[in-house]
C-alpha cells in the first residue's frame, strides 16, 4: 500500500533517516544531484515551502524489497517501517546539507548585513551559498576558513547544517 507523505515535516523526514526506519529500495538509483539543484532544495527548505512529493511504501512486519540506507545515513538496524519510492533526491540532499557530509562541499545560509568582508567572490542573491573544498596532499580540508565561525561569520555565512533538528 503506497502512502502520500507530503505533509510530513522536515524535522519528521531527519528523524526517519536518522532512525533507519526508512530506507531505499536496492532499485531506486543512487544520488545524483549537482550544487545547484541541492542548493535550490534548501532554498525551498529556509523559505519553509513545500518541498514536493515525496511517496513511501509503508513495510509492515516484513520488507518487499531488499533496501539500503541513502547516503552517509547511520546504519542502524532499526525495524524498517517504510520504503521511499519517490522523493530520495530531494530526502539524501537535505540529510547530507545539514549533517554537512559532502566531501567537497560546504553549503551555508548567507545572510548579507553580516558580510564584511571583500575578497571573496559576490553573494548577492544567494541565501544558500555553496562553496567547495579540497584536500591539501597531507589532507588538510581546504579553505582553512570554512572550518572557523569566525571566518564564516565575517563572510556572512553560517553553516547550514545548524539548522539540523533537535
Amino acid at each position: 500500500m503506497s502512502v502520500n507523505a507530503r505533509d510530513r515535516k522536515l524535522e519528521d523526514w531527519y528523524h526517519e533517516v536518522s532512525a533507519g526506519t526508512i530506507k531505499l529500495p536496492r532499485f531506486q538509483r543512487h544520488e545524483a544531484w549537482d550544487r545547484n539543484r541541492i542548493a535550490s532544495l534548501m532554498q525551498t527548505v529556509i523559505s519553509n515551502l513545500p518541498l514536493g512529493i515525496t511517496l513511501v511504501l509503508n513495510v509492515g512486519d516484513e520488507e518487499q524489497f531488499i533496501s539500503r540506507y541513502l547516503a552517509t545515513a547511520p546504519e542502524t538496524n532499526a525495524q524498517v517501517r517504510e520504503h521511499l519510492l519517490d522523493g530520495q533526491q530531494r530526502l539524501t540532499a537535505m540529510w547530507r546539507v545539514l549533517n554537512n557530509n559532502y566531501e567537497r562541499e560546504t553549503y551555508y545560509v548567507y545572510l548579507d548585513e553580516f558580510d564584511d568582508y571583500d575578497g571573496d567572490e559576490e553573494r548577492d542573491d544567494k541565501t544558500i551559498y555553496c562553496r567547495n573544498r579540497w584536500r591539501t596532499k597531507g589532507g588538510e580540508q581546504r579553505p582553512l576558513w570554512c572550518d572557523q565561525p569566525a571566518g564564516c561569520f565575517k563572510r556572512g555565512l553560517f553553516p547550514a547544517s545548524l539548522l539540523r533538528p533537535g
